[in-house]
């Protein structure tokens, strides 16, 4: 365990800047913080600078993909709903058709 220099135990927190992402440094855990700061041992990940704003990058485009689609599926299931009423609509007019000849030949 690291040991602040004013004495108090320190915690072990990690950076997640797109500069050092996965850095890990211990801090103090005093509330009044002397501002002690060591580093702890580098991430074992290597290229976790390039890794985590790329890993970001894709799920910001995943997000926006979902949005579109879900807008796409929206206007869709509109279009379902039109179509749904006017094909009962069309059956309607068949069957009254169907009626007027038939009542017309008999």
């Amino acid at each position: 365990m690291v040991v602040c220099t004013c004495g108090a135990s320190t915690s072990l927190r990690t950076l997640w800047t797109t500069q050092n992402p996965g850095l890990h440094f211990h801090r103090c855990n005093k509330p009044s913080s002397c501002e002690f700061v060591a580093w702890a041992e580098p991430p074992k990940i290597e290229n976790l600078a390039v890794m985590i704003p790329a890993l970001l990058d894709t799920i910001k485009r995943h997000e926006e993909n979902a949005r579109q689609m879900f807008a796409r599926n929206m206007k869709l299931e509109e279009e379902a709903k039109k179509l749904a009423q006017e094909k009962k609509m069309l059956k309607v007019i068949l069957g009254f058709g169907f009626f007027v000849v038939h009542v017309l030949l008999c």
